[in-house]
């Protein structure tokens, strides 16, 4: 399960690029579809790699995009907001001229006032939005801005109600996910009592040093 994206899923089958390997015609992504799979992606990671923000003007400006035709390919995708705000990260990082009929939709979605703040962050301390409580309540907020109903629900759910040590231990199929709330209780309990094993042992540990190689140690006197 990947969470937490709303693209829908490209068919191949579909799409008209083709590459010659051996006897076999192998379908890829289309312009259009490779991106707005840049931007779903670029999204969903809030564009926190600079090399992605470096393929959005290499991309944008390889072609002569067909703009209403592109956004309404994105809402067909469910990644309307994603592509707006990969335009405006475009023109925000990397100069790119915005057209005059994507100019509009970049003010009415208002990236700088909803995003952009969190994605600098983003950016410039990946490890606190990933590692730290406060991060990672962020990025759900970031994020739930690009679900809306049941998406937006179910995502806080998942995300709150388990956690990816669980999802990377024991694989599931999607079908099979709400499993992970009954584990849930279980890993946490495993989890906080192998940090209190491990912190007895680490104070028994400090105990037995000499006061020299306690103050080298931090650990404080009594």
């Amino acid at each position: 399960l990947q969470l937490p994206s709303t693209l829908a899923g490209l068919d191949l089958s579909r799409q008209t690029n083709r590459w010659a390997v051996a006897d076999c015609r192998i379908p890829f992504l289309d312009d259009e579809e490779t991106l707005l799979h840049l931007c779903a992606h670029g999204a969903k990671h809030a564009w926190y790699r600079m090399k992605w923000v470096f393929d959005l003007p290499n991309v944008l400006e390889s072609l002569e995009w067909d703009w209403p035709a592109l956004r309404e390919k994105a809402r067909r995708y469910r990644c309307e907001r994603e592509l707006l705000l990969g335009l405006a990260i475009a023109e925000q990082l990397s100069n790119w001229a915005v057209p005059a009929t994507v100019r509009p939709w970049l003010d009415e979605f208002d990236a700088p006032g909803k995003h952009f703040g969190f994605i600098a962050q983003a950016i410039t301390r990946p490890d606190r939005w990933m590692n730290t409580p406060a991060g990672i309540f962020k990025r759900n907020r970031y994020m739930a801005r690009f679900n809306d109903g049941l998406d937006c629900w179910a995502y806080h759910l998942a995300t709150v109600a388990t956690h990816r040590r669980d999802w990377e231990a024991l694989p599931l199929p999607d079908v099979l996910f709400p499993l992970y709330f009954l584990l849930s209780p279980f890993t946490n309990t495993w989890q906080l009592a192998r940090r209190f094993v491990t912190g007895l042992a680490g104070n028994a540990g400090a105990s037995g040093l000499a006061p020299a190689e306690r103050q080298s140690a931090g650990v404080p006197e009594r």
